[in-house]
């Protein structure tokens, strides 16, 4: 494969992500309006600025990957950053340190929870049965595809 159309193919990964960031950007958008006015019949939220650093972080996500893609000197910087094997290495040692971590830690803190707040057990329940339902799906996918 040649350098431009591997170039060229990274862009365009890089474009589908920023489309991506999009998504919670205009879904925490929407949020904020209906917690932020008067009018609203929702609950009034002190989230507000919570949810304006999390749209400000998500924009200015989507200003840098627009920047590096627009730059062939950065975008080629990137591609090699995220080609790295030793920074793909890393990267999975992380995410796997990080899943242990939360394997061991939310079955103690969803039973504390459940003696404190009914909102917080419901809440990091889901969260750890999302974590155990994605553990499975990635087992059963790599243990077909290795």
């Amino acid at each position: 494969m040649n350098e431009t159309n591997k170039f060229s193919k990274y862009k365009k990964t890089m474009i589908r992500r920023g489309i991506l960031v999009w998504i919670p950007t205009l879904l925490s958008a929407a949020s904020f309006l209906l917690f932020r006015f008067q009018w609203s019949p929702l609950v009034q939220s002190q989230l507000t600025d919570f949810m304006l650093g999390f749209q400000d972080g998500m924009v200015l996500a989507l200003i840098s990957t627009l920047l590096t893609c627009r730059n062939p000197e950065k975008l080629q910087k990137a591609y090699v950053e995220e080609t790295d094997e030793r920074t793909q290495l890393i990267s999975r040692k992380a995410f796997s340190a990080v899943g242990w971590a939360l394997f061991f830690v939310l079955p103690p803190a969803v039973l504390t929870a459940s003696f404190l707040s009914p909102a917080v057990f419901f809440t990091l329940l889901a969260v750890m049965l999302f974590f155990v339902a994605v553990l499975m799906i990635a087992f059963i996918y790599y243990k077909r595809k290795l």
